[in-house]
């Protein structure tokens, strides 16, 4: 798949201890809009307002009518030993900066339409889980938002022995868990705020607190769990490889949204394919231009209108192929670390084949 050039989400799958051990997503802390004029009284007050609980204290639970919007899909109450703590937050799409500042775009990009997370504390610890909710106006956005945090700056396939089964796909690491459902992306972070905090407990506790706070919000949200229909071959798919890019596919500007599938051969050699449609024939013609640089030559014999192979800057050789309204793009380049790939006439025979699936022969 390709790397949004708006993504800089990064999942981190290890953590480094400190007072409160950080979650591994780079989402940056909540920010929010600084006073104005001389208030350190009500500053003072803020803070200690906003400051954790200590020992066994747990700050009372958000009000009924505070799980709204994608906040109602937030659990309640106690889930394995987590008391839900303080206020739940919300957010617009339009605002979403003020919570994952640097980071929101690549939501807005995928039609995020509303946010919502809130706290969960174990008394007698300084454990603290925050839940994050994610709303779209479709699934198909949901799970293409999902599809980034797997595999955007590494190869989807290396996660699968940290997949979960909730909701329509997931994955787990060390102190985050992240999965998809219908229109709602959620993810959970657990982190110690002691001023001992301990590696090894961390760890330990987040392997029973992760899942079980993911599947109280997995009840929560209506519909069956399963993932968007997909146009890709099924065939040497990864786990994982199947992804939804809102825009730039394989980081060609202005392309148009479209999927893109991480492949392995029979004789393990790796490469994707992207799959694209457009609104008619003369726009695929535009789209399969941007892929057309300096240097493309053409492919004859193939049962597609029009085929040719080219050198994409961040992807290497790779061949385009185009029928009617269909653009499809098979590349070999990308993976790290680098494994055996295709050659053209294999890139083709892959290109093709994907090309009879998104838009069989007239």
């Amino acid at each position: 798949m390709t790397t949004v050039r708006t993504l800089s989400f990064t999942l981190m799958l290890t953590v480094a201890s400190c007072k409160r051990t950080p979650p591994e997503s780079a989402t940056p802390p909540s920010t929010q809009e600084p006073p104005r004029g001389n208030t350190s009284a009500a500053n003072a007050d803020s803070a200690a307002a906003n400051a954790p609980p200590s020992g066994n204290d747990v700050a009372p639970g958000a009000n009924a009518a505070e799980f709204r919007a994608a906040g109602r899909v937030l659990p309640r109450g106690e889930i394995a030993g987590f008391r839900q703590s303080g206020s739940v937050i919300h957010s617009t799409a339009q605002n979403l900066f003020q919570q994952i500042d640097g980071d929101a775009v690549s939501y807005q990009n995928y039609n995020v339409r509303d946010y919502a997370k809130t706290d969960y504390r174990k008394p007698g610890t300084r454990l603290v889980a925050t839940v994050s909710i994610y709303e779209f106006d479709a699934a198909l956005g949901a799970f293409g938002r999902y599809s980034m945090h797997v595999a955007s700056g590494r190869d989807p396939s290396t996660l699968e022995s940290q997949a979960v089964s909730i909701g329509a796909a997931g994955f787990q690491g060390r102190t985050q868990l992240v999965f998809v459902k219908g229109t709602f992306l959620v993810q959970v972070d657990l982190a110690d705020e002691s001023e001992d905090s301990n590696e090894a407990q961390l760890f330990a506790a987040a392997r029973d607190a992760l899942p079980a706070l993911a599947r109280a919000a997995a009840q929560q949200i209506p519909g069956e769990s399963a993932p968007p229909a997909s146009p890709l071959v099924t065939e040497g798919l990864v786990w994982g490889g199947g992804t939804y890019v809102s825009n730039s596919v394989l980081d060609v500007e202005s392309s148009g949204p479209g999927w893109v599938g991480w492949y392995r051969s029979s004789d393990q050699k790796r490469y994707r394919v992207a799959a694209l449609v457009a609104d008619s024939a003369d726009a695929a013609r535009a789209i399969a231009n941007r892929y057309r640089l300096r240097g493309s030559a053409a492919i004859a014999g193939t049962t597609a209108d029009e085929a040719f192979a080219v050198t994409l800057p961040t992807h290497g050789e790779s061949v385009v192929t185009r029928r009617d309204r269909a653009i499809v793009i098979a590349t070999s380049s990308g993976i790290d670390p680098a494994p055996p790939t295709l050659d053209r006439a294999a890139l083709t025979t892959a290109a093709i084949a994907q090309l009879d699936r998104s838009q069989p022969r007239r």
